[in-house]
């Protein structure tokens, strides 16, 4: 990286990379087709960051407020619709593809670009995120952005080049806190470099984090004003108060990202860190390091310790695809040439239009597992139907939800109604965003319509006085069905 690279720009892009831009657009458009055709519903957490785009706020009892905000925007350009949600997601996955081509194409070779975006399009994390409305695909694209300011600020040595780096990965923050790993990617990065001495690396740095403390300002006040809620709540996720200490859930983390880049595709990310120090452009590749491993660390550290969801590193993935790319596109053979790089693109393109096709029917066919994973998107319109034909009848216009699920989903489905939905919040401590804006209060005059399980367990102020009136039974997938009984309440 001592000579000056630079990204190529649009117009370069259309002109000589006809072809990955037909690949890239080919694979949006076949994602965007399942979202406008298929009969899955909203998830539990699509509906609640739906439910937080109507209640505009700085931050948001889970998570900071970007995602709202931007569900907000889709609502007031769109209207209220899961395609008008969803739409543009895989669009954000091929404007992130373009990025991770021109920061390779720029620091390695064009070649190495290609295999980056074609990658990153193609990945089963990717494929499974380009279908939902998520934080990580909101996090990951100001990631791409600034990874690509702070290698050109490196080189310019301006501190408005570091500042805007520092911006641009603020708003990542408004995201999803997991941006912080891009600070200590830029850490490692800055100090590791021969050229910085302490004092240079520092001042670096510091400008970097002032500019993402601009852009996050509004959140962090945001929690100093309610008490730090959301980072109780990232405390409460990673649950390290009573560690297990366990090798097995460490292995299993890893294993578990080898479906989240496909299983050759992790075999060869492995092989490209043992092959680093063959890189033409070392000091780019070993940059790209910092970004990724040391999130793979962290995580299986989280998963020893305690456990960890496969998509908390997501963030690793994208300059995890730039080595991918760097290693196949050297010259030298890359174990057996660039065949085995082939094969893995095939089985995970094989794997998206798959997710694709399953997502456009709503079913995997005979290929259904028994646990069924779609089944969480099926029924929930249904039984908002059940809960308004009971509520109408008994003249309840306050329904009480039994769990955050069902608290989003009928808030998601009754939202453009007369009815409310609300929860019990029993110890007075809010554990969910609708223990903390949308409990019952006591003001709040019934009838109620009360929805409890199966079981018909009912919260105990209600255990004397609530009277069942019915219930609803919607098969969700061959072998379960969603059942819940209503009882009302004064």
């Amino acid at each position: 990286m001592n000579q000056p690279s630079y990204l190529p720009n649009a117009a370069y892009i259309m002109k000589h990379e006809r072809l990955l831009l037909c690949a890239i657009g080919a694979m949006a458009l076949i994602r965007m087709a399942a979202i406008i055709a298929t009969p899955l519903e909203f998830g539990v957490d699509e509906a609640q960051y739906w439910l937080w785009g109507q209640e505009l706020d700085f931050g948001y009892y889970s998570k900071p407020p970007l995602i709202g905000w931007y569900l907000g925007a889709m609502d007031m350009f769109f209207g209220a619709s899961t395609i008008a949600a969803r739409l543009a997601t895989p669009l954000l996955h091929s404007l992130i593809a373009l990025v991770l081509y021109a920061i390779g194409h720029a620091y390695h070779s064009a070649s190495a670009g290609r295999w980056a975006a074609l990658f990153w399009v193609s990945l089963p994390i990717v494929s499974l995120g380009a279908f939902v409305i998520s934080t990580d695909t909101l996090l990951l694209v100001p990631w791409v952005f600034a990874l690509a300011l702070f290698l050109s600020a490196e080189q310019s040595g301006k501190a408005r080049d570091f500042f805007l780096t520092g911006l641009i990965i603020g708003i990542g923050l408004l995201a999803k806190y997991a941006a912080i790993y891009f600070i200590l990617g830029t850490a490692l990065c800055l100090f590791g470099n021969k050229a910085n001495n302490r004092l240079t690396a520092l001042s670096k740095l510091g400008v970097i984090c002032a500019g993402a403390l601009v852009t996050a300002a509004p959140n962090l006040l945001w929690n100093l004003a309610h008490g730090g809620i959301t980072f109780a709540h990232l405390g409460e996720n990673a649950d390290l108060a009573k560690p297990h200490y366990s090798l097995v859930s460490a292995f299993e983390f890893l294993l578990s990202q080898t479906a989240v880049i496909g299983p050759l595709a992790f075999l060869l990310f492995c092989i490209a860190l043992l092959r680093l120090p063959r890189q033409i452009n070392l000091s780019f590749a070993q940059r790209l390091l910092c970004f990724s491993l040391p999130v793979i660390l962290i995580m299986t550290t989280q998963a020893y310790l305690k456990t960890a969801n496969a998509n908390w590193a997501a963030t690793a993935w994208p300059t995890a695809c730039l080595l991918i790319g760097c290693a196949l596109a050297q010259k030298e053979p890359f174990i057996v040439g660039r065949f085995w790089g082939r094969m893995a693109l095939s089985i995970n393109i094989f794997a998206a239009l798959m997710i694709a096709t399953a997502v456009f029917f709503g079913t995997f066919g005979q290929w259904t597992p028994q646990s069924d994973p779609l089944r969480r998107l099926r029924g929930w319109e249904a039984l908002a139907q059940d809960v308004t034909a009971t509520a109408k009848a008994h003249n309840a216009t306050i329904i009480i939800a039994d769990r955050r699920a069902e608290a989003a989903l009928l808030s998601w489905h009754l939202h453009d109604t007369a009815y409310s939905v609300k929860v019990l919040d029993e110890d007075g401590r809010p554990g969910s965003h609708f223990e903390l804006k949308h409990a019952l209060h006591n003001d709040d005059r019934g009838p109620f319509l009360i929805l409890t399980g199966e079981d018909g367990l009912l919260p105990a102020r209600f255990a004397d006085s609530a009277k069942e009136v019915g219930e609803s039974q919607v098969a969700i997938s061959q072998k379960r069905k969603r059942h819940k009984r209503f009882f009302i309440a004064q």
